[in-house]
């Protein structure tokens, strides 16, 4: 959210997908992470980092810094403590154009473009085992893994399972049907 950091995963037949949080390129290795084989870089539109977006992802942190502190010190985290971090922390006016990548079955890849902790939404971007943009999908909720951008998903030819909470914080496994169309 704040930082640059190193994003890394593989394709089914051990390619590698990196790339660095701070800019839209995609880098594609063979399965040595020798050899680069392509880079796939696409420009965007700056998505705005609002005051609200950084309140959403700074309290949840904010109540498992106080679960995680004796009694004793819980009373110390106020919320001018909060307000002080924040502004120490210098968060940027613009979010990281990439929070992660999940590769697909046909060696395609999502790049994982928006987390949205205020619209508990998240925005994938679709390319093709060759790099092509294909599109995009939004999901109402926060099934790419919240601000970490760990990928909970797994996919088939013909399906994708993702491993969500409800609102009582109970796991729930959901299925989603999917087919490539010829574009």
């Amino acid at each position: 959210l704040t930082q640059q950091r190193g994003i890394a995963n593989f394709t089914p037949s051990g390619r590698v997908l990196t790339a660095l949080s701070d800019e839209y390129k995609v880098q594609i290795w063979d399965p040595t992470g020798t050899k680069l084989e392509k880079t796939v870089v696409r420009k965007y539109k700056p998505i705005p980092q609002g005051d609200d977006e950084i309140m959403a992802f700074t309290e949840p942190v904010r109540e498992t810094i106080i679960q995680a502190l004796p009694a004793q010190f819980k009373e110390l985290i106020t919320d001018n403590v909060v307000r002080k971090a924040i502004e120490l922390a210098e968060f940027p006016p613009y979010k990281t154009p990439i929070f992660g990548l999940i590769p697909l079955p046909d060696e395609g890849f999502l790049v994982i473009h928006d987390i949205s902790q205020v619209g508990h939404s998240t925005r994938a971007d679709i390319f093709s085992p060759e790099g092509k943009y294909l599109g995009h999908f939004s999901l109402p909720h926060l099934a790419f893994g919240g601000m970490s951008g760990s990928p909970r998903w797994i996919f088939t030819d013909t399906h994708a399972y993702v491993l969500d909470l409800t609102d009582d914080s109970e796991n729930v496994l959901i299925r989603y049907s999917y087919e490539r169309v010829a574009m």
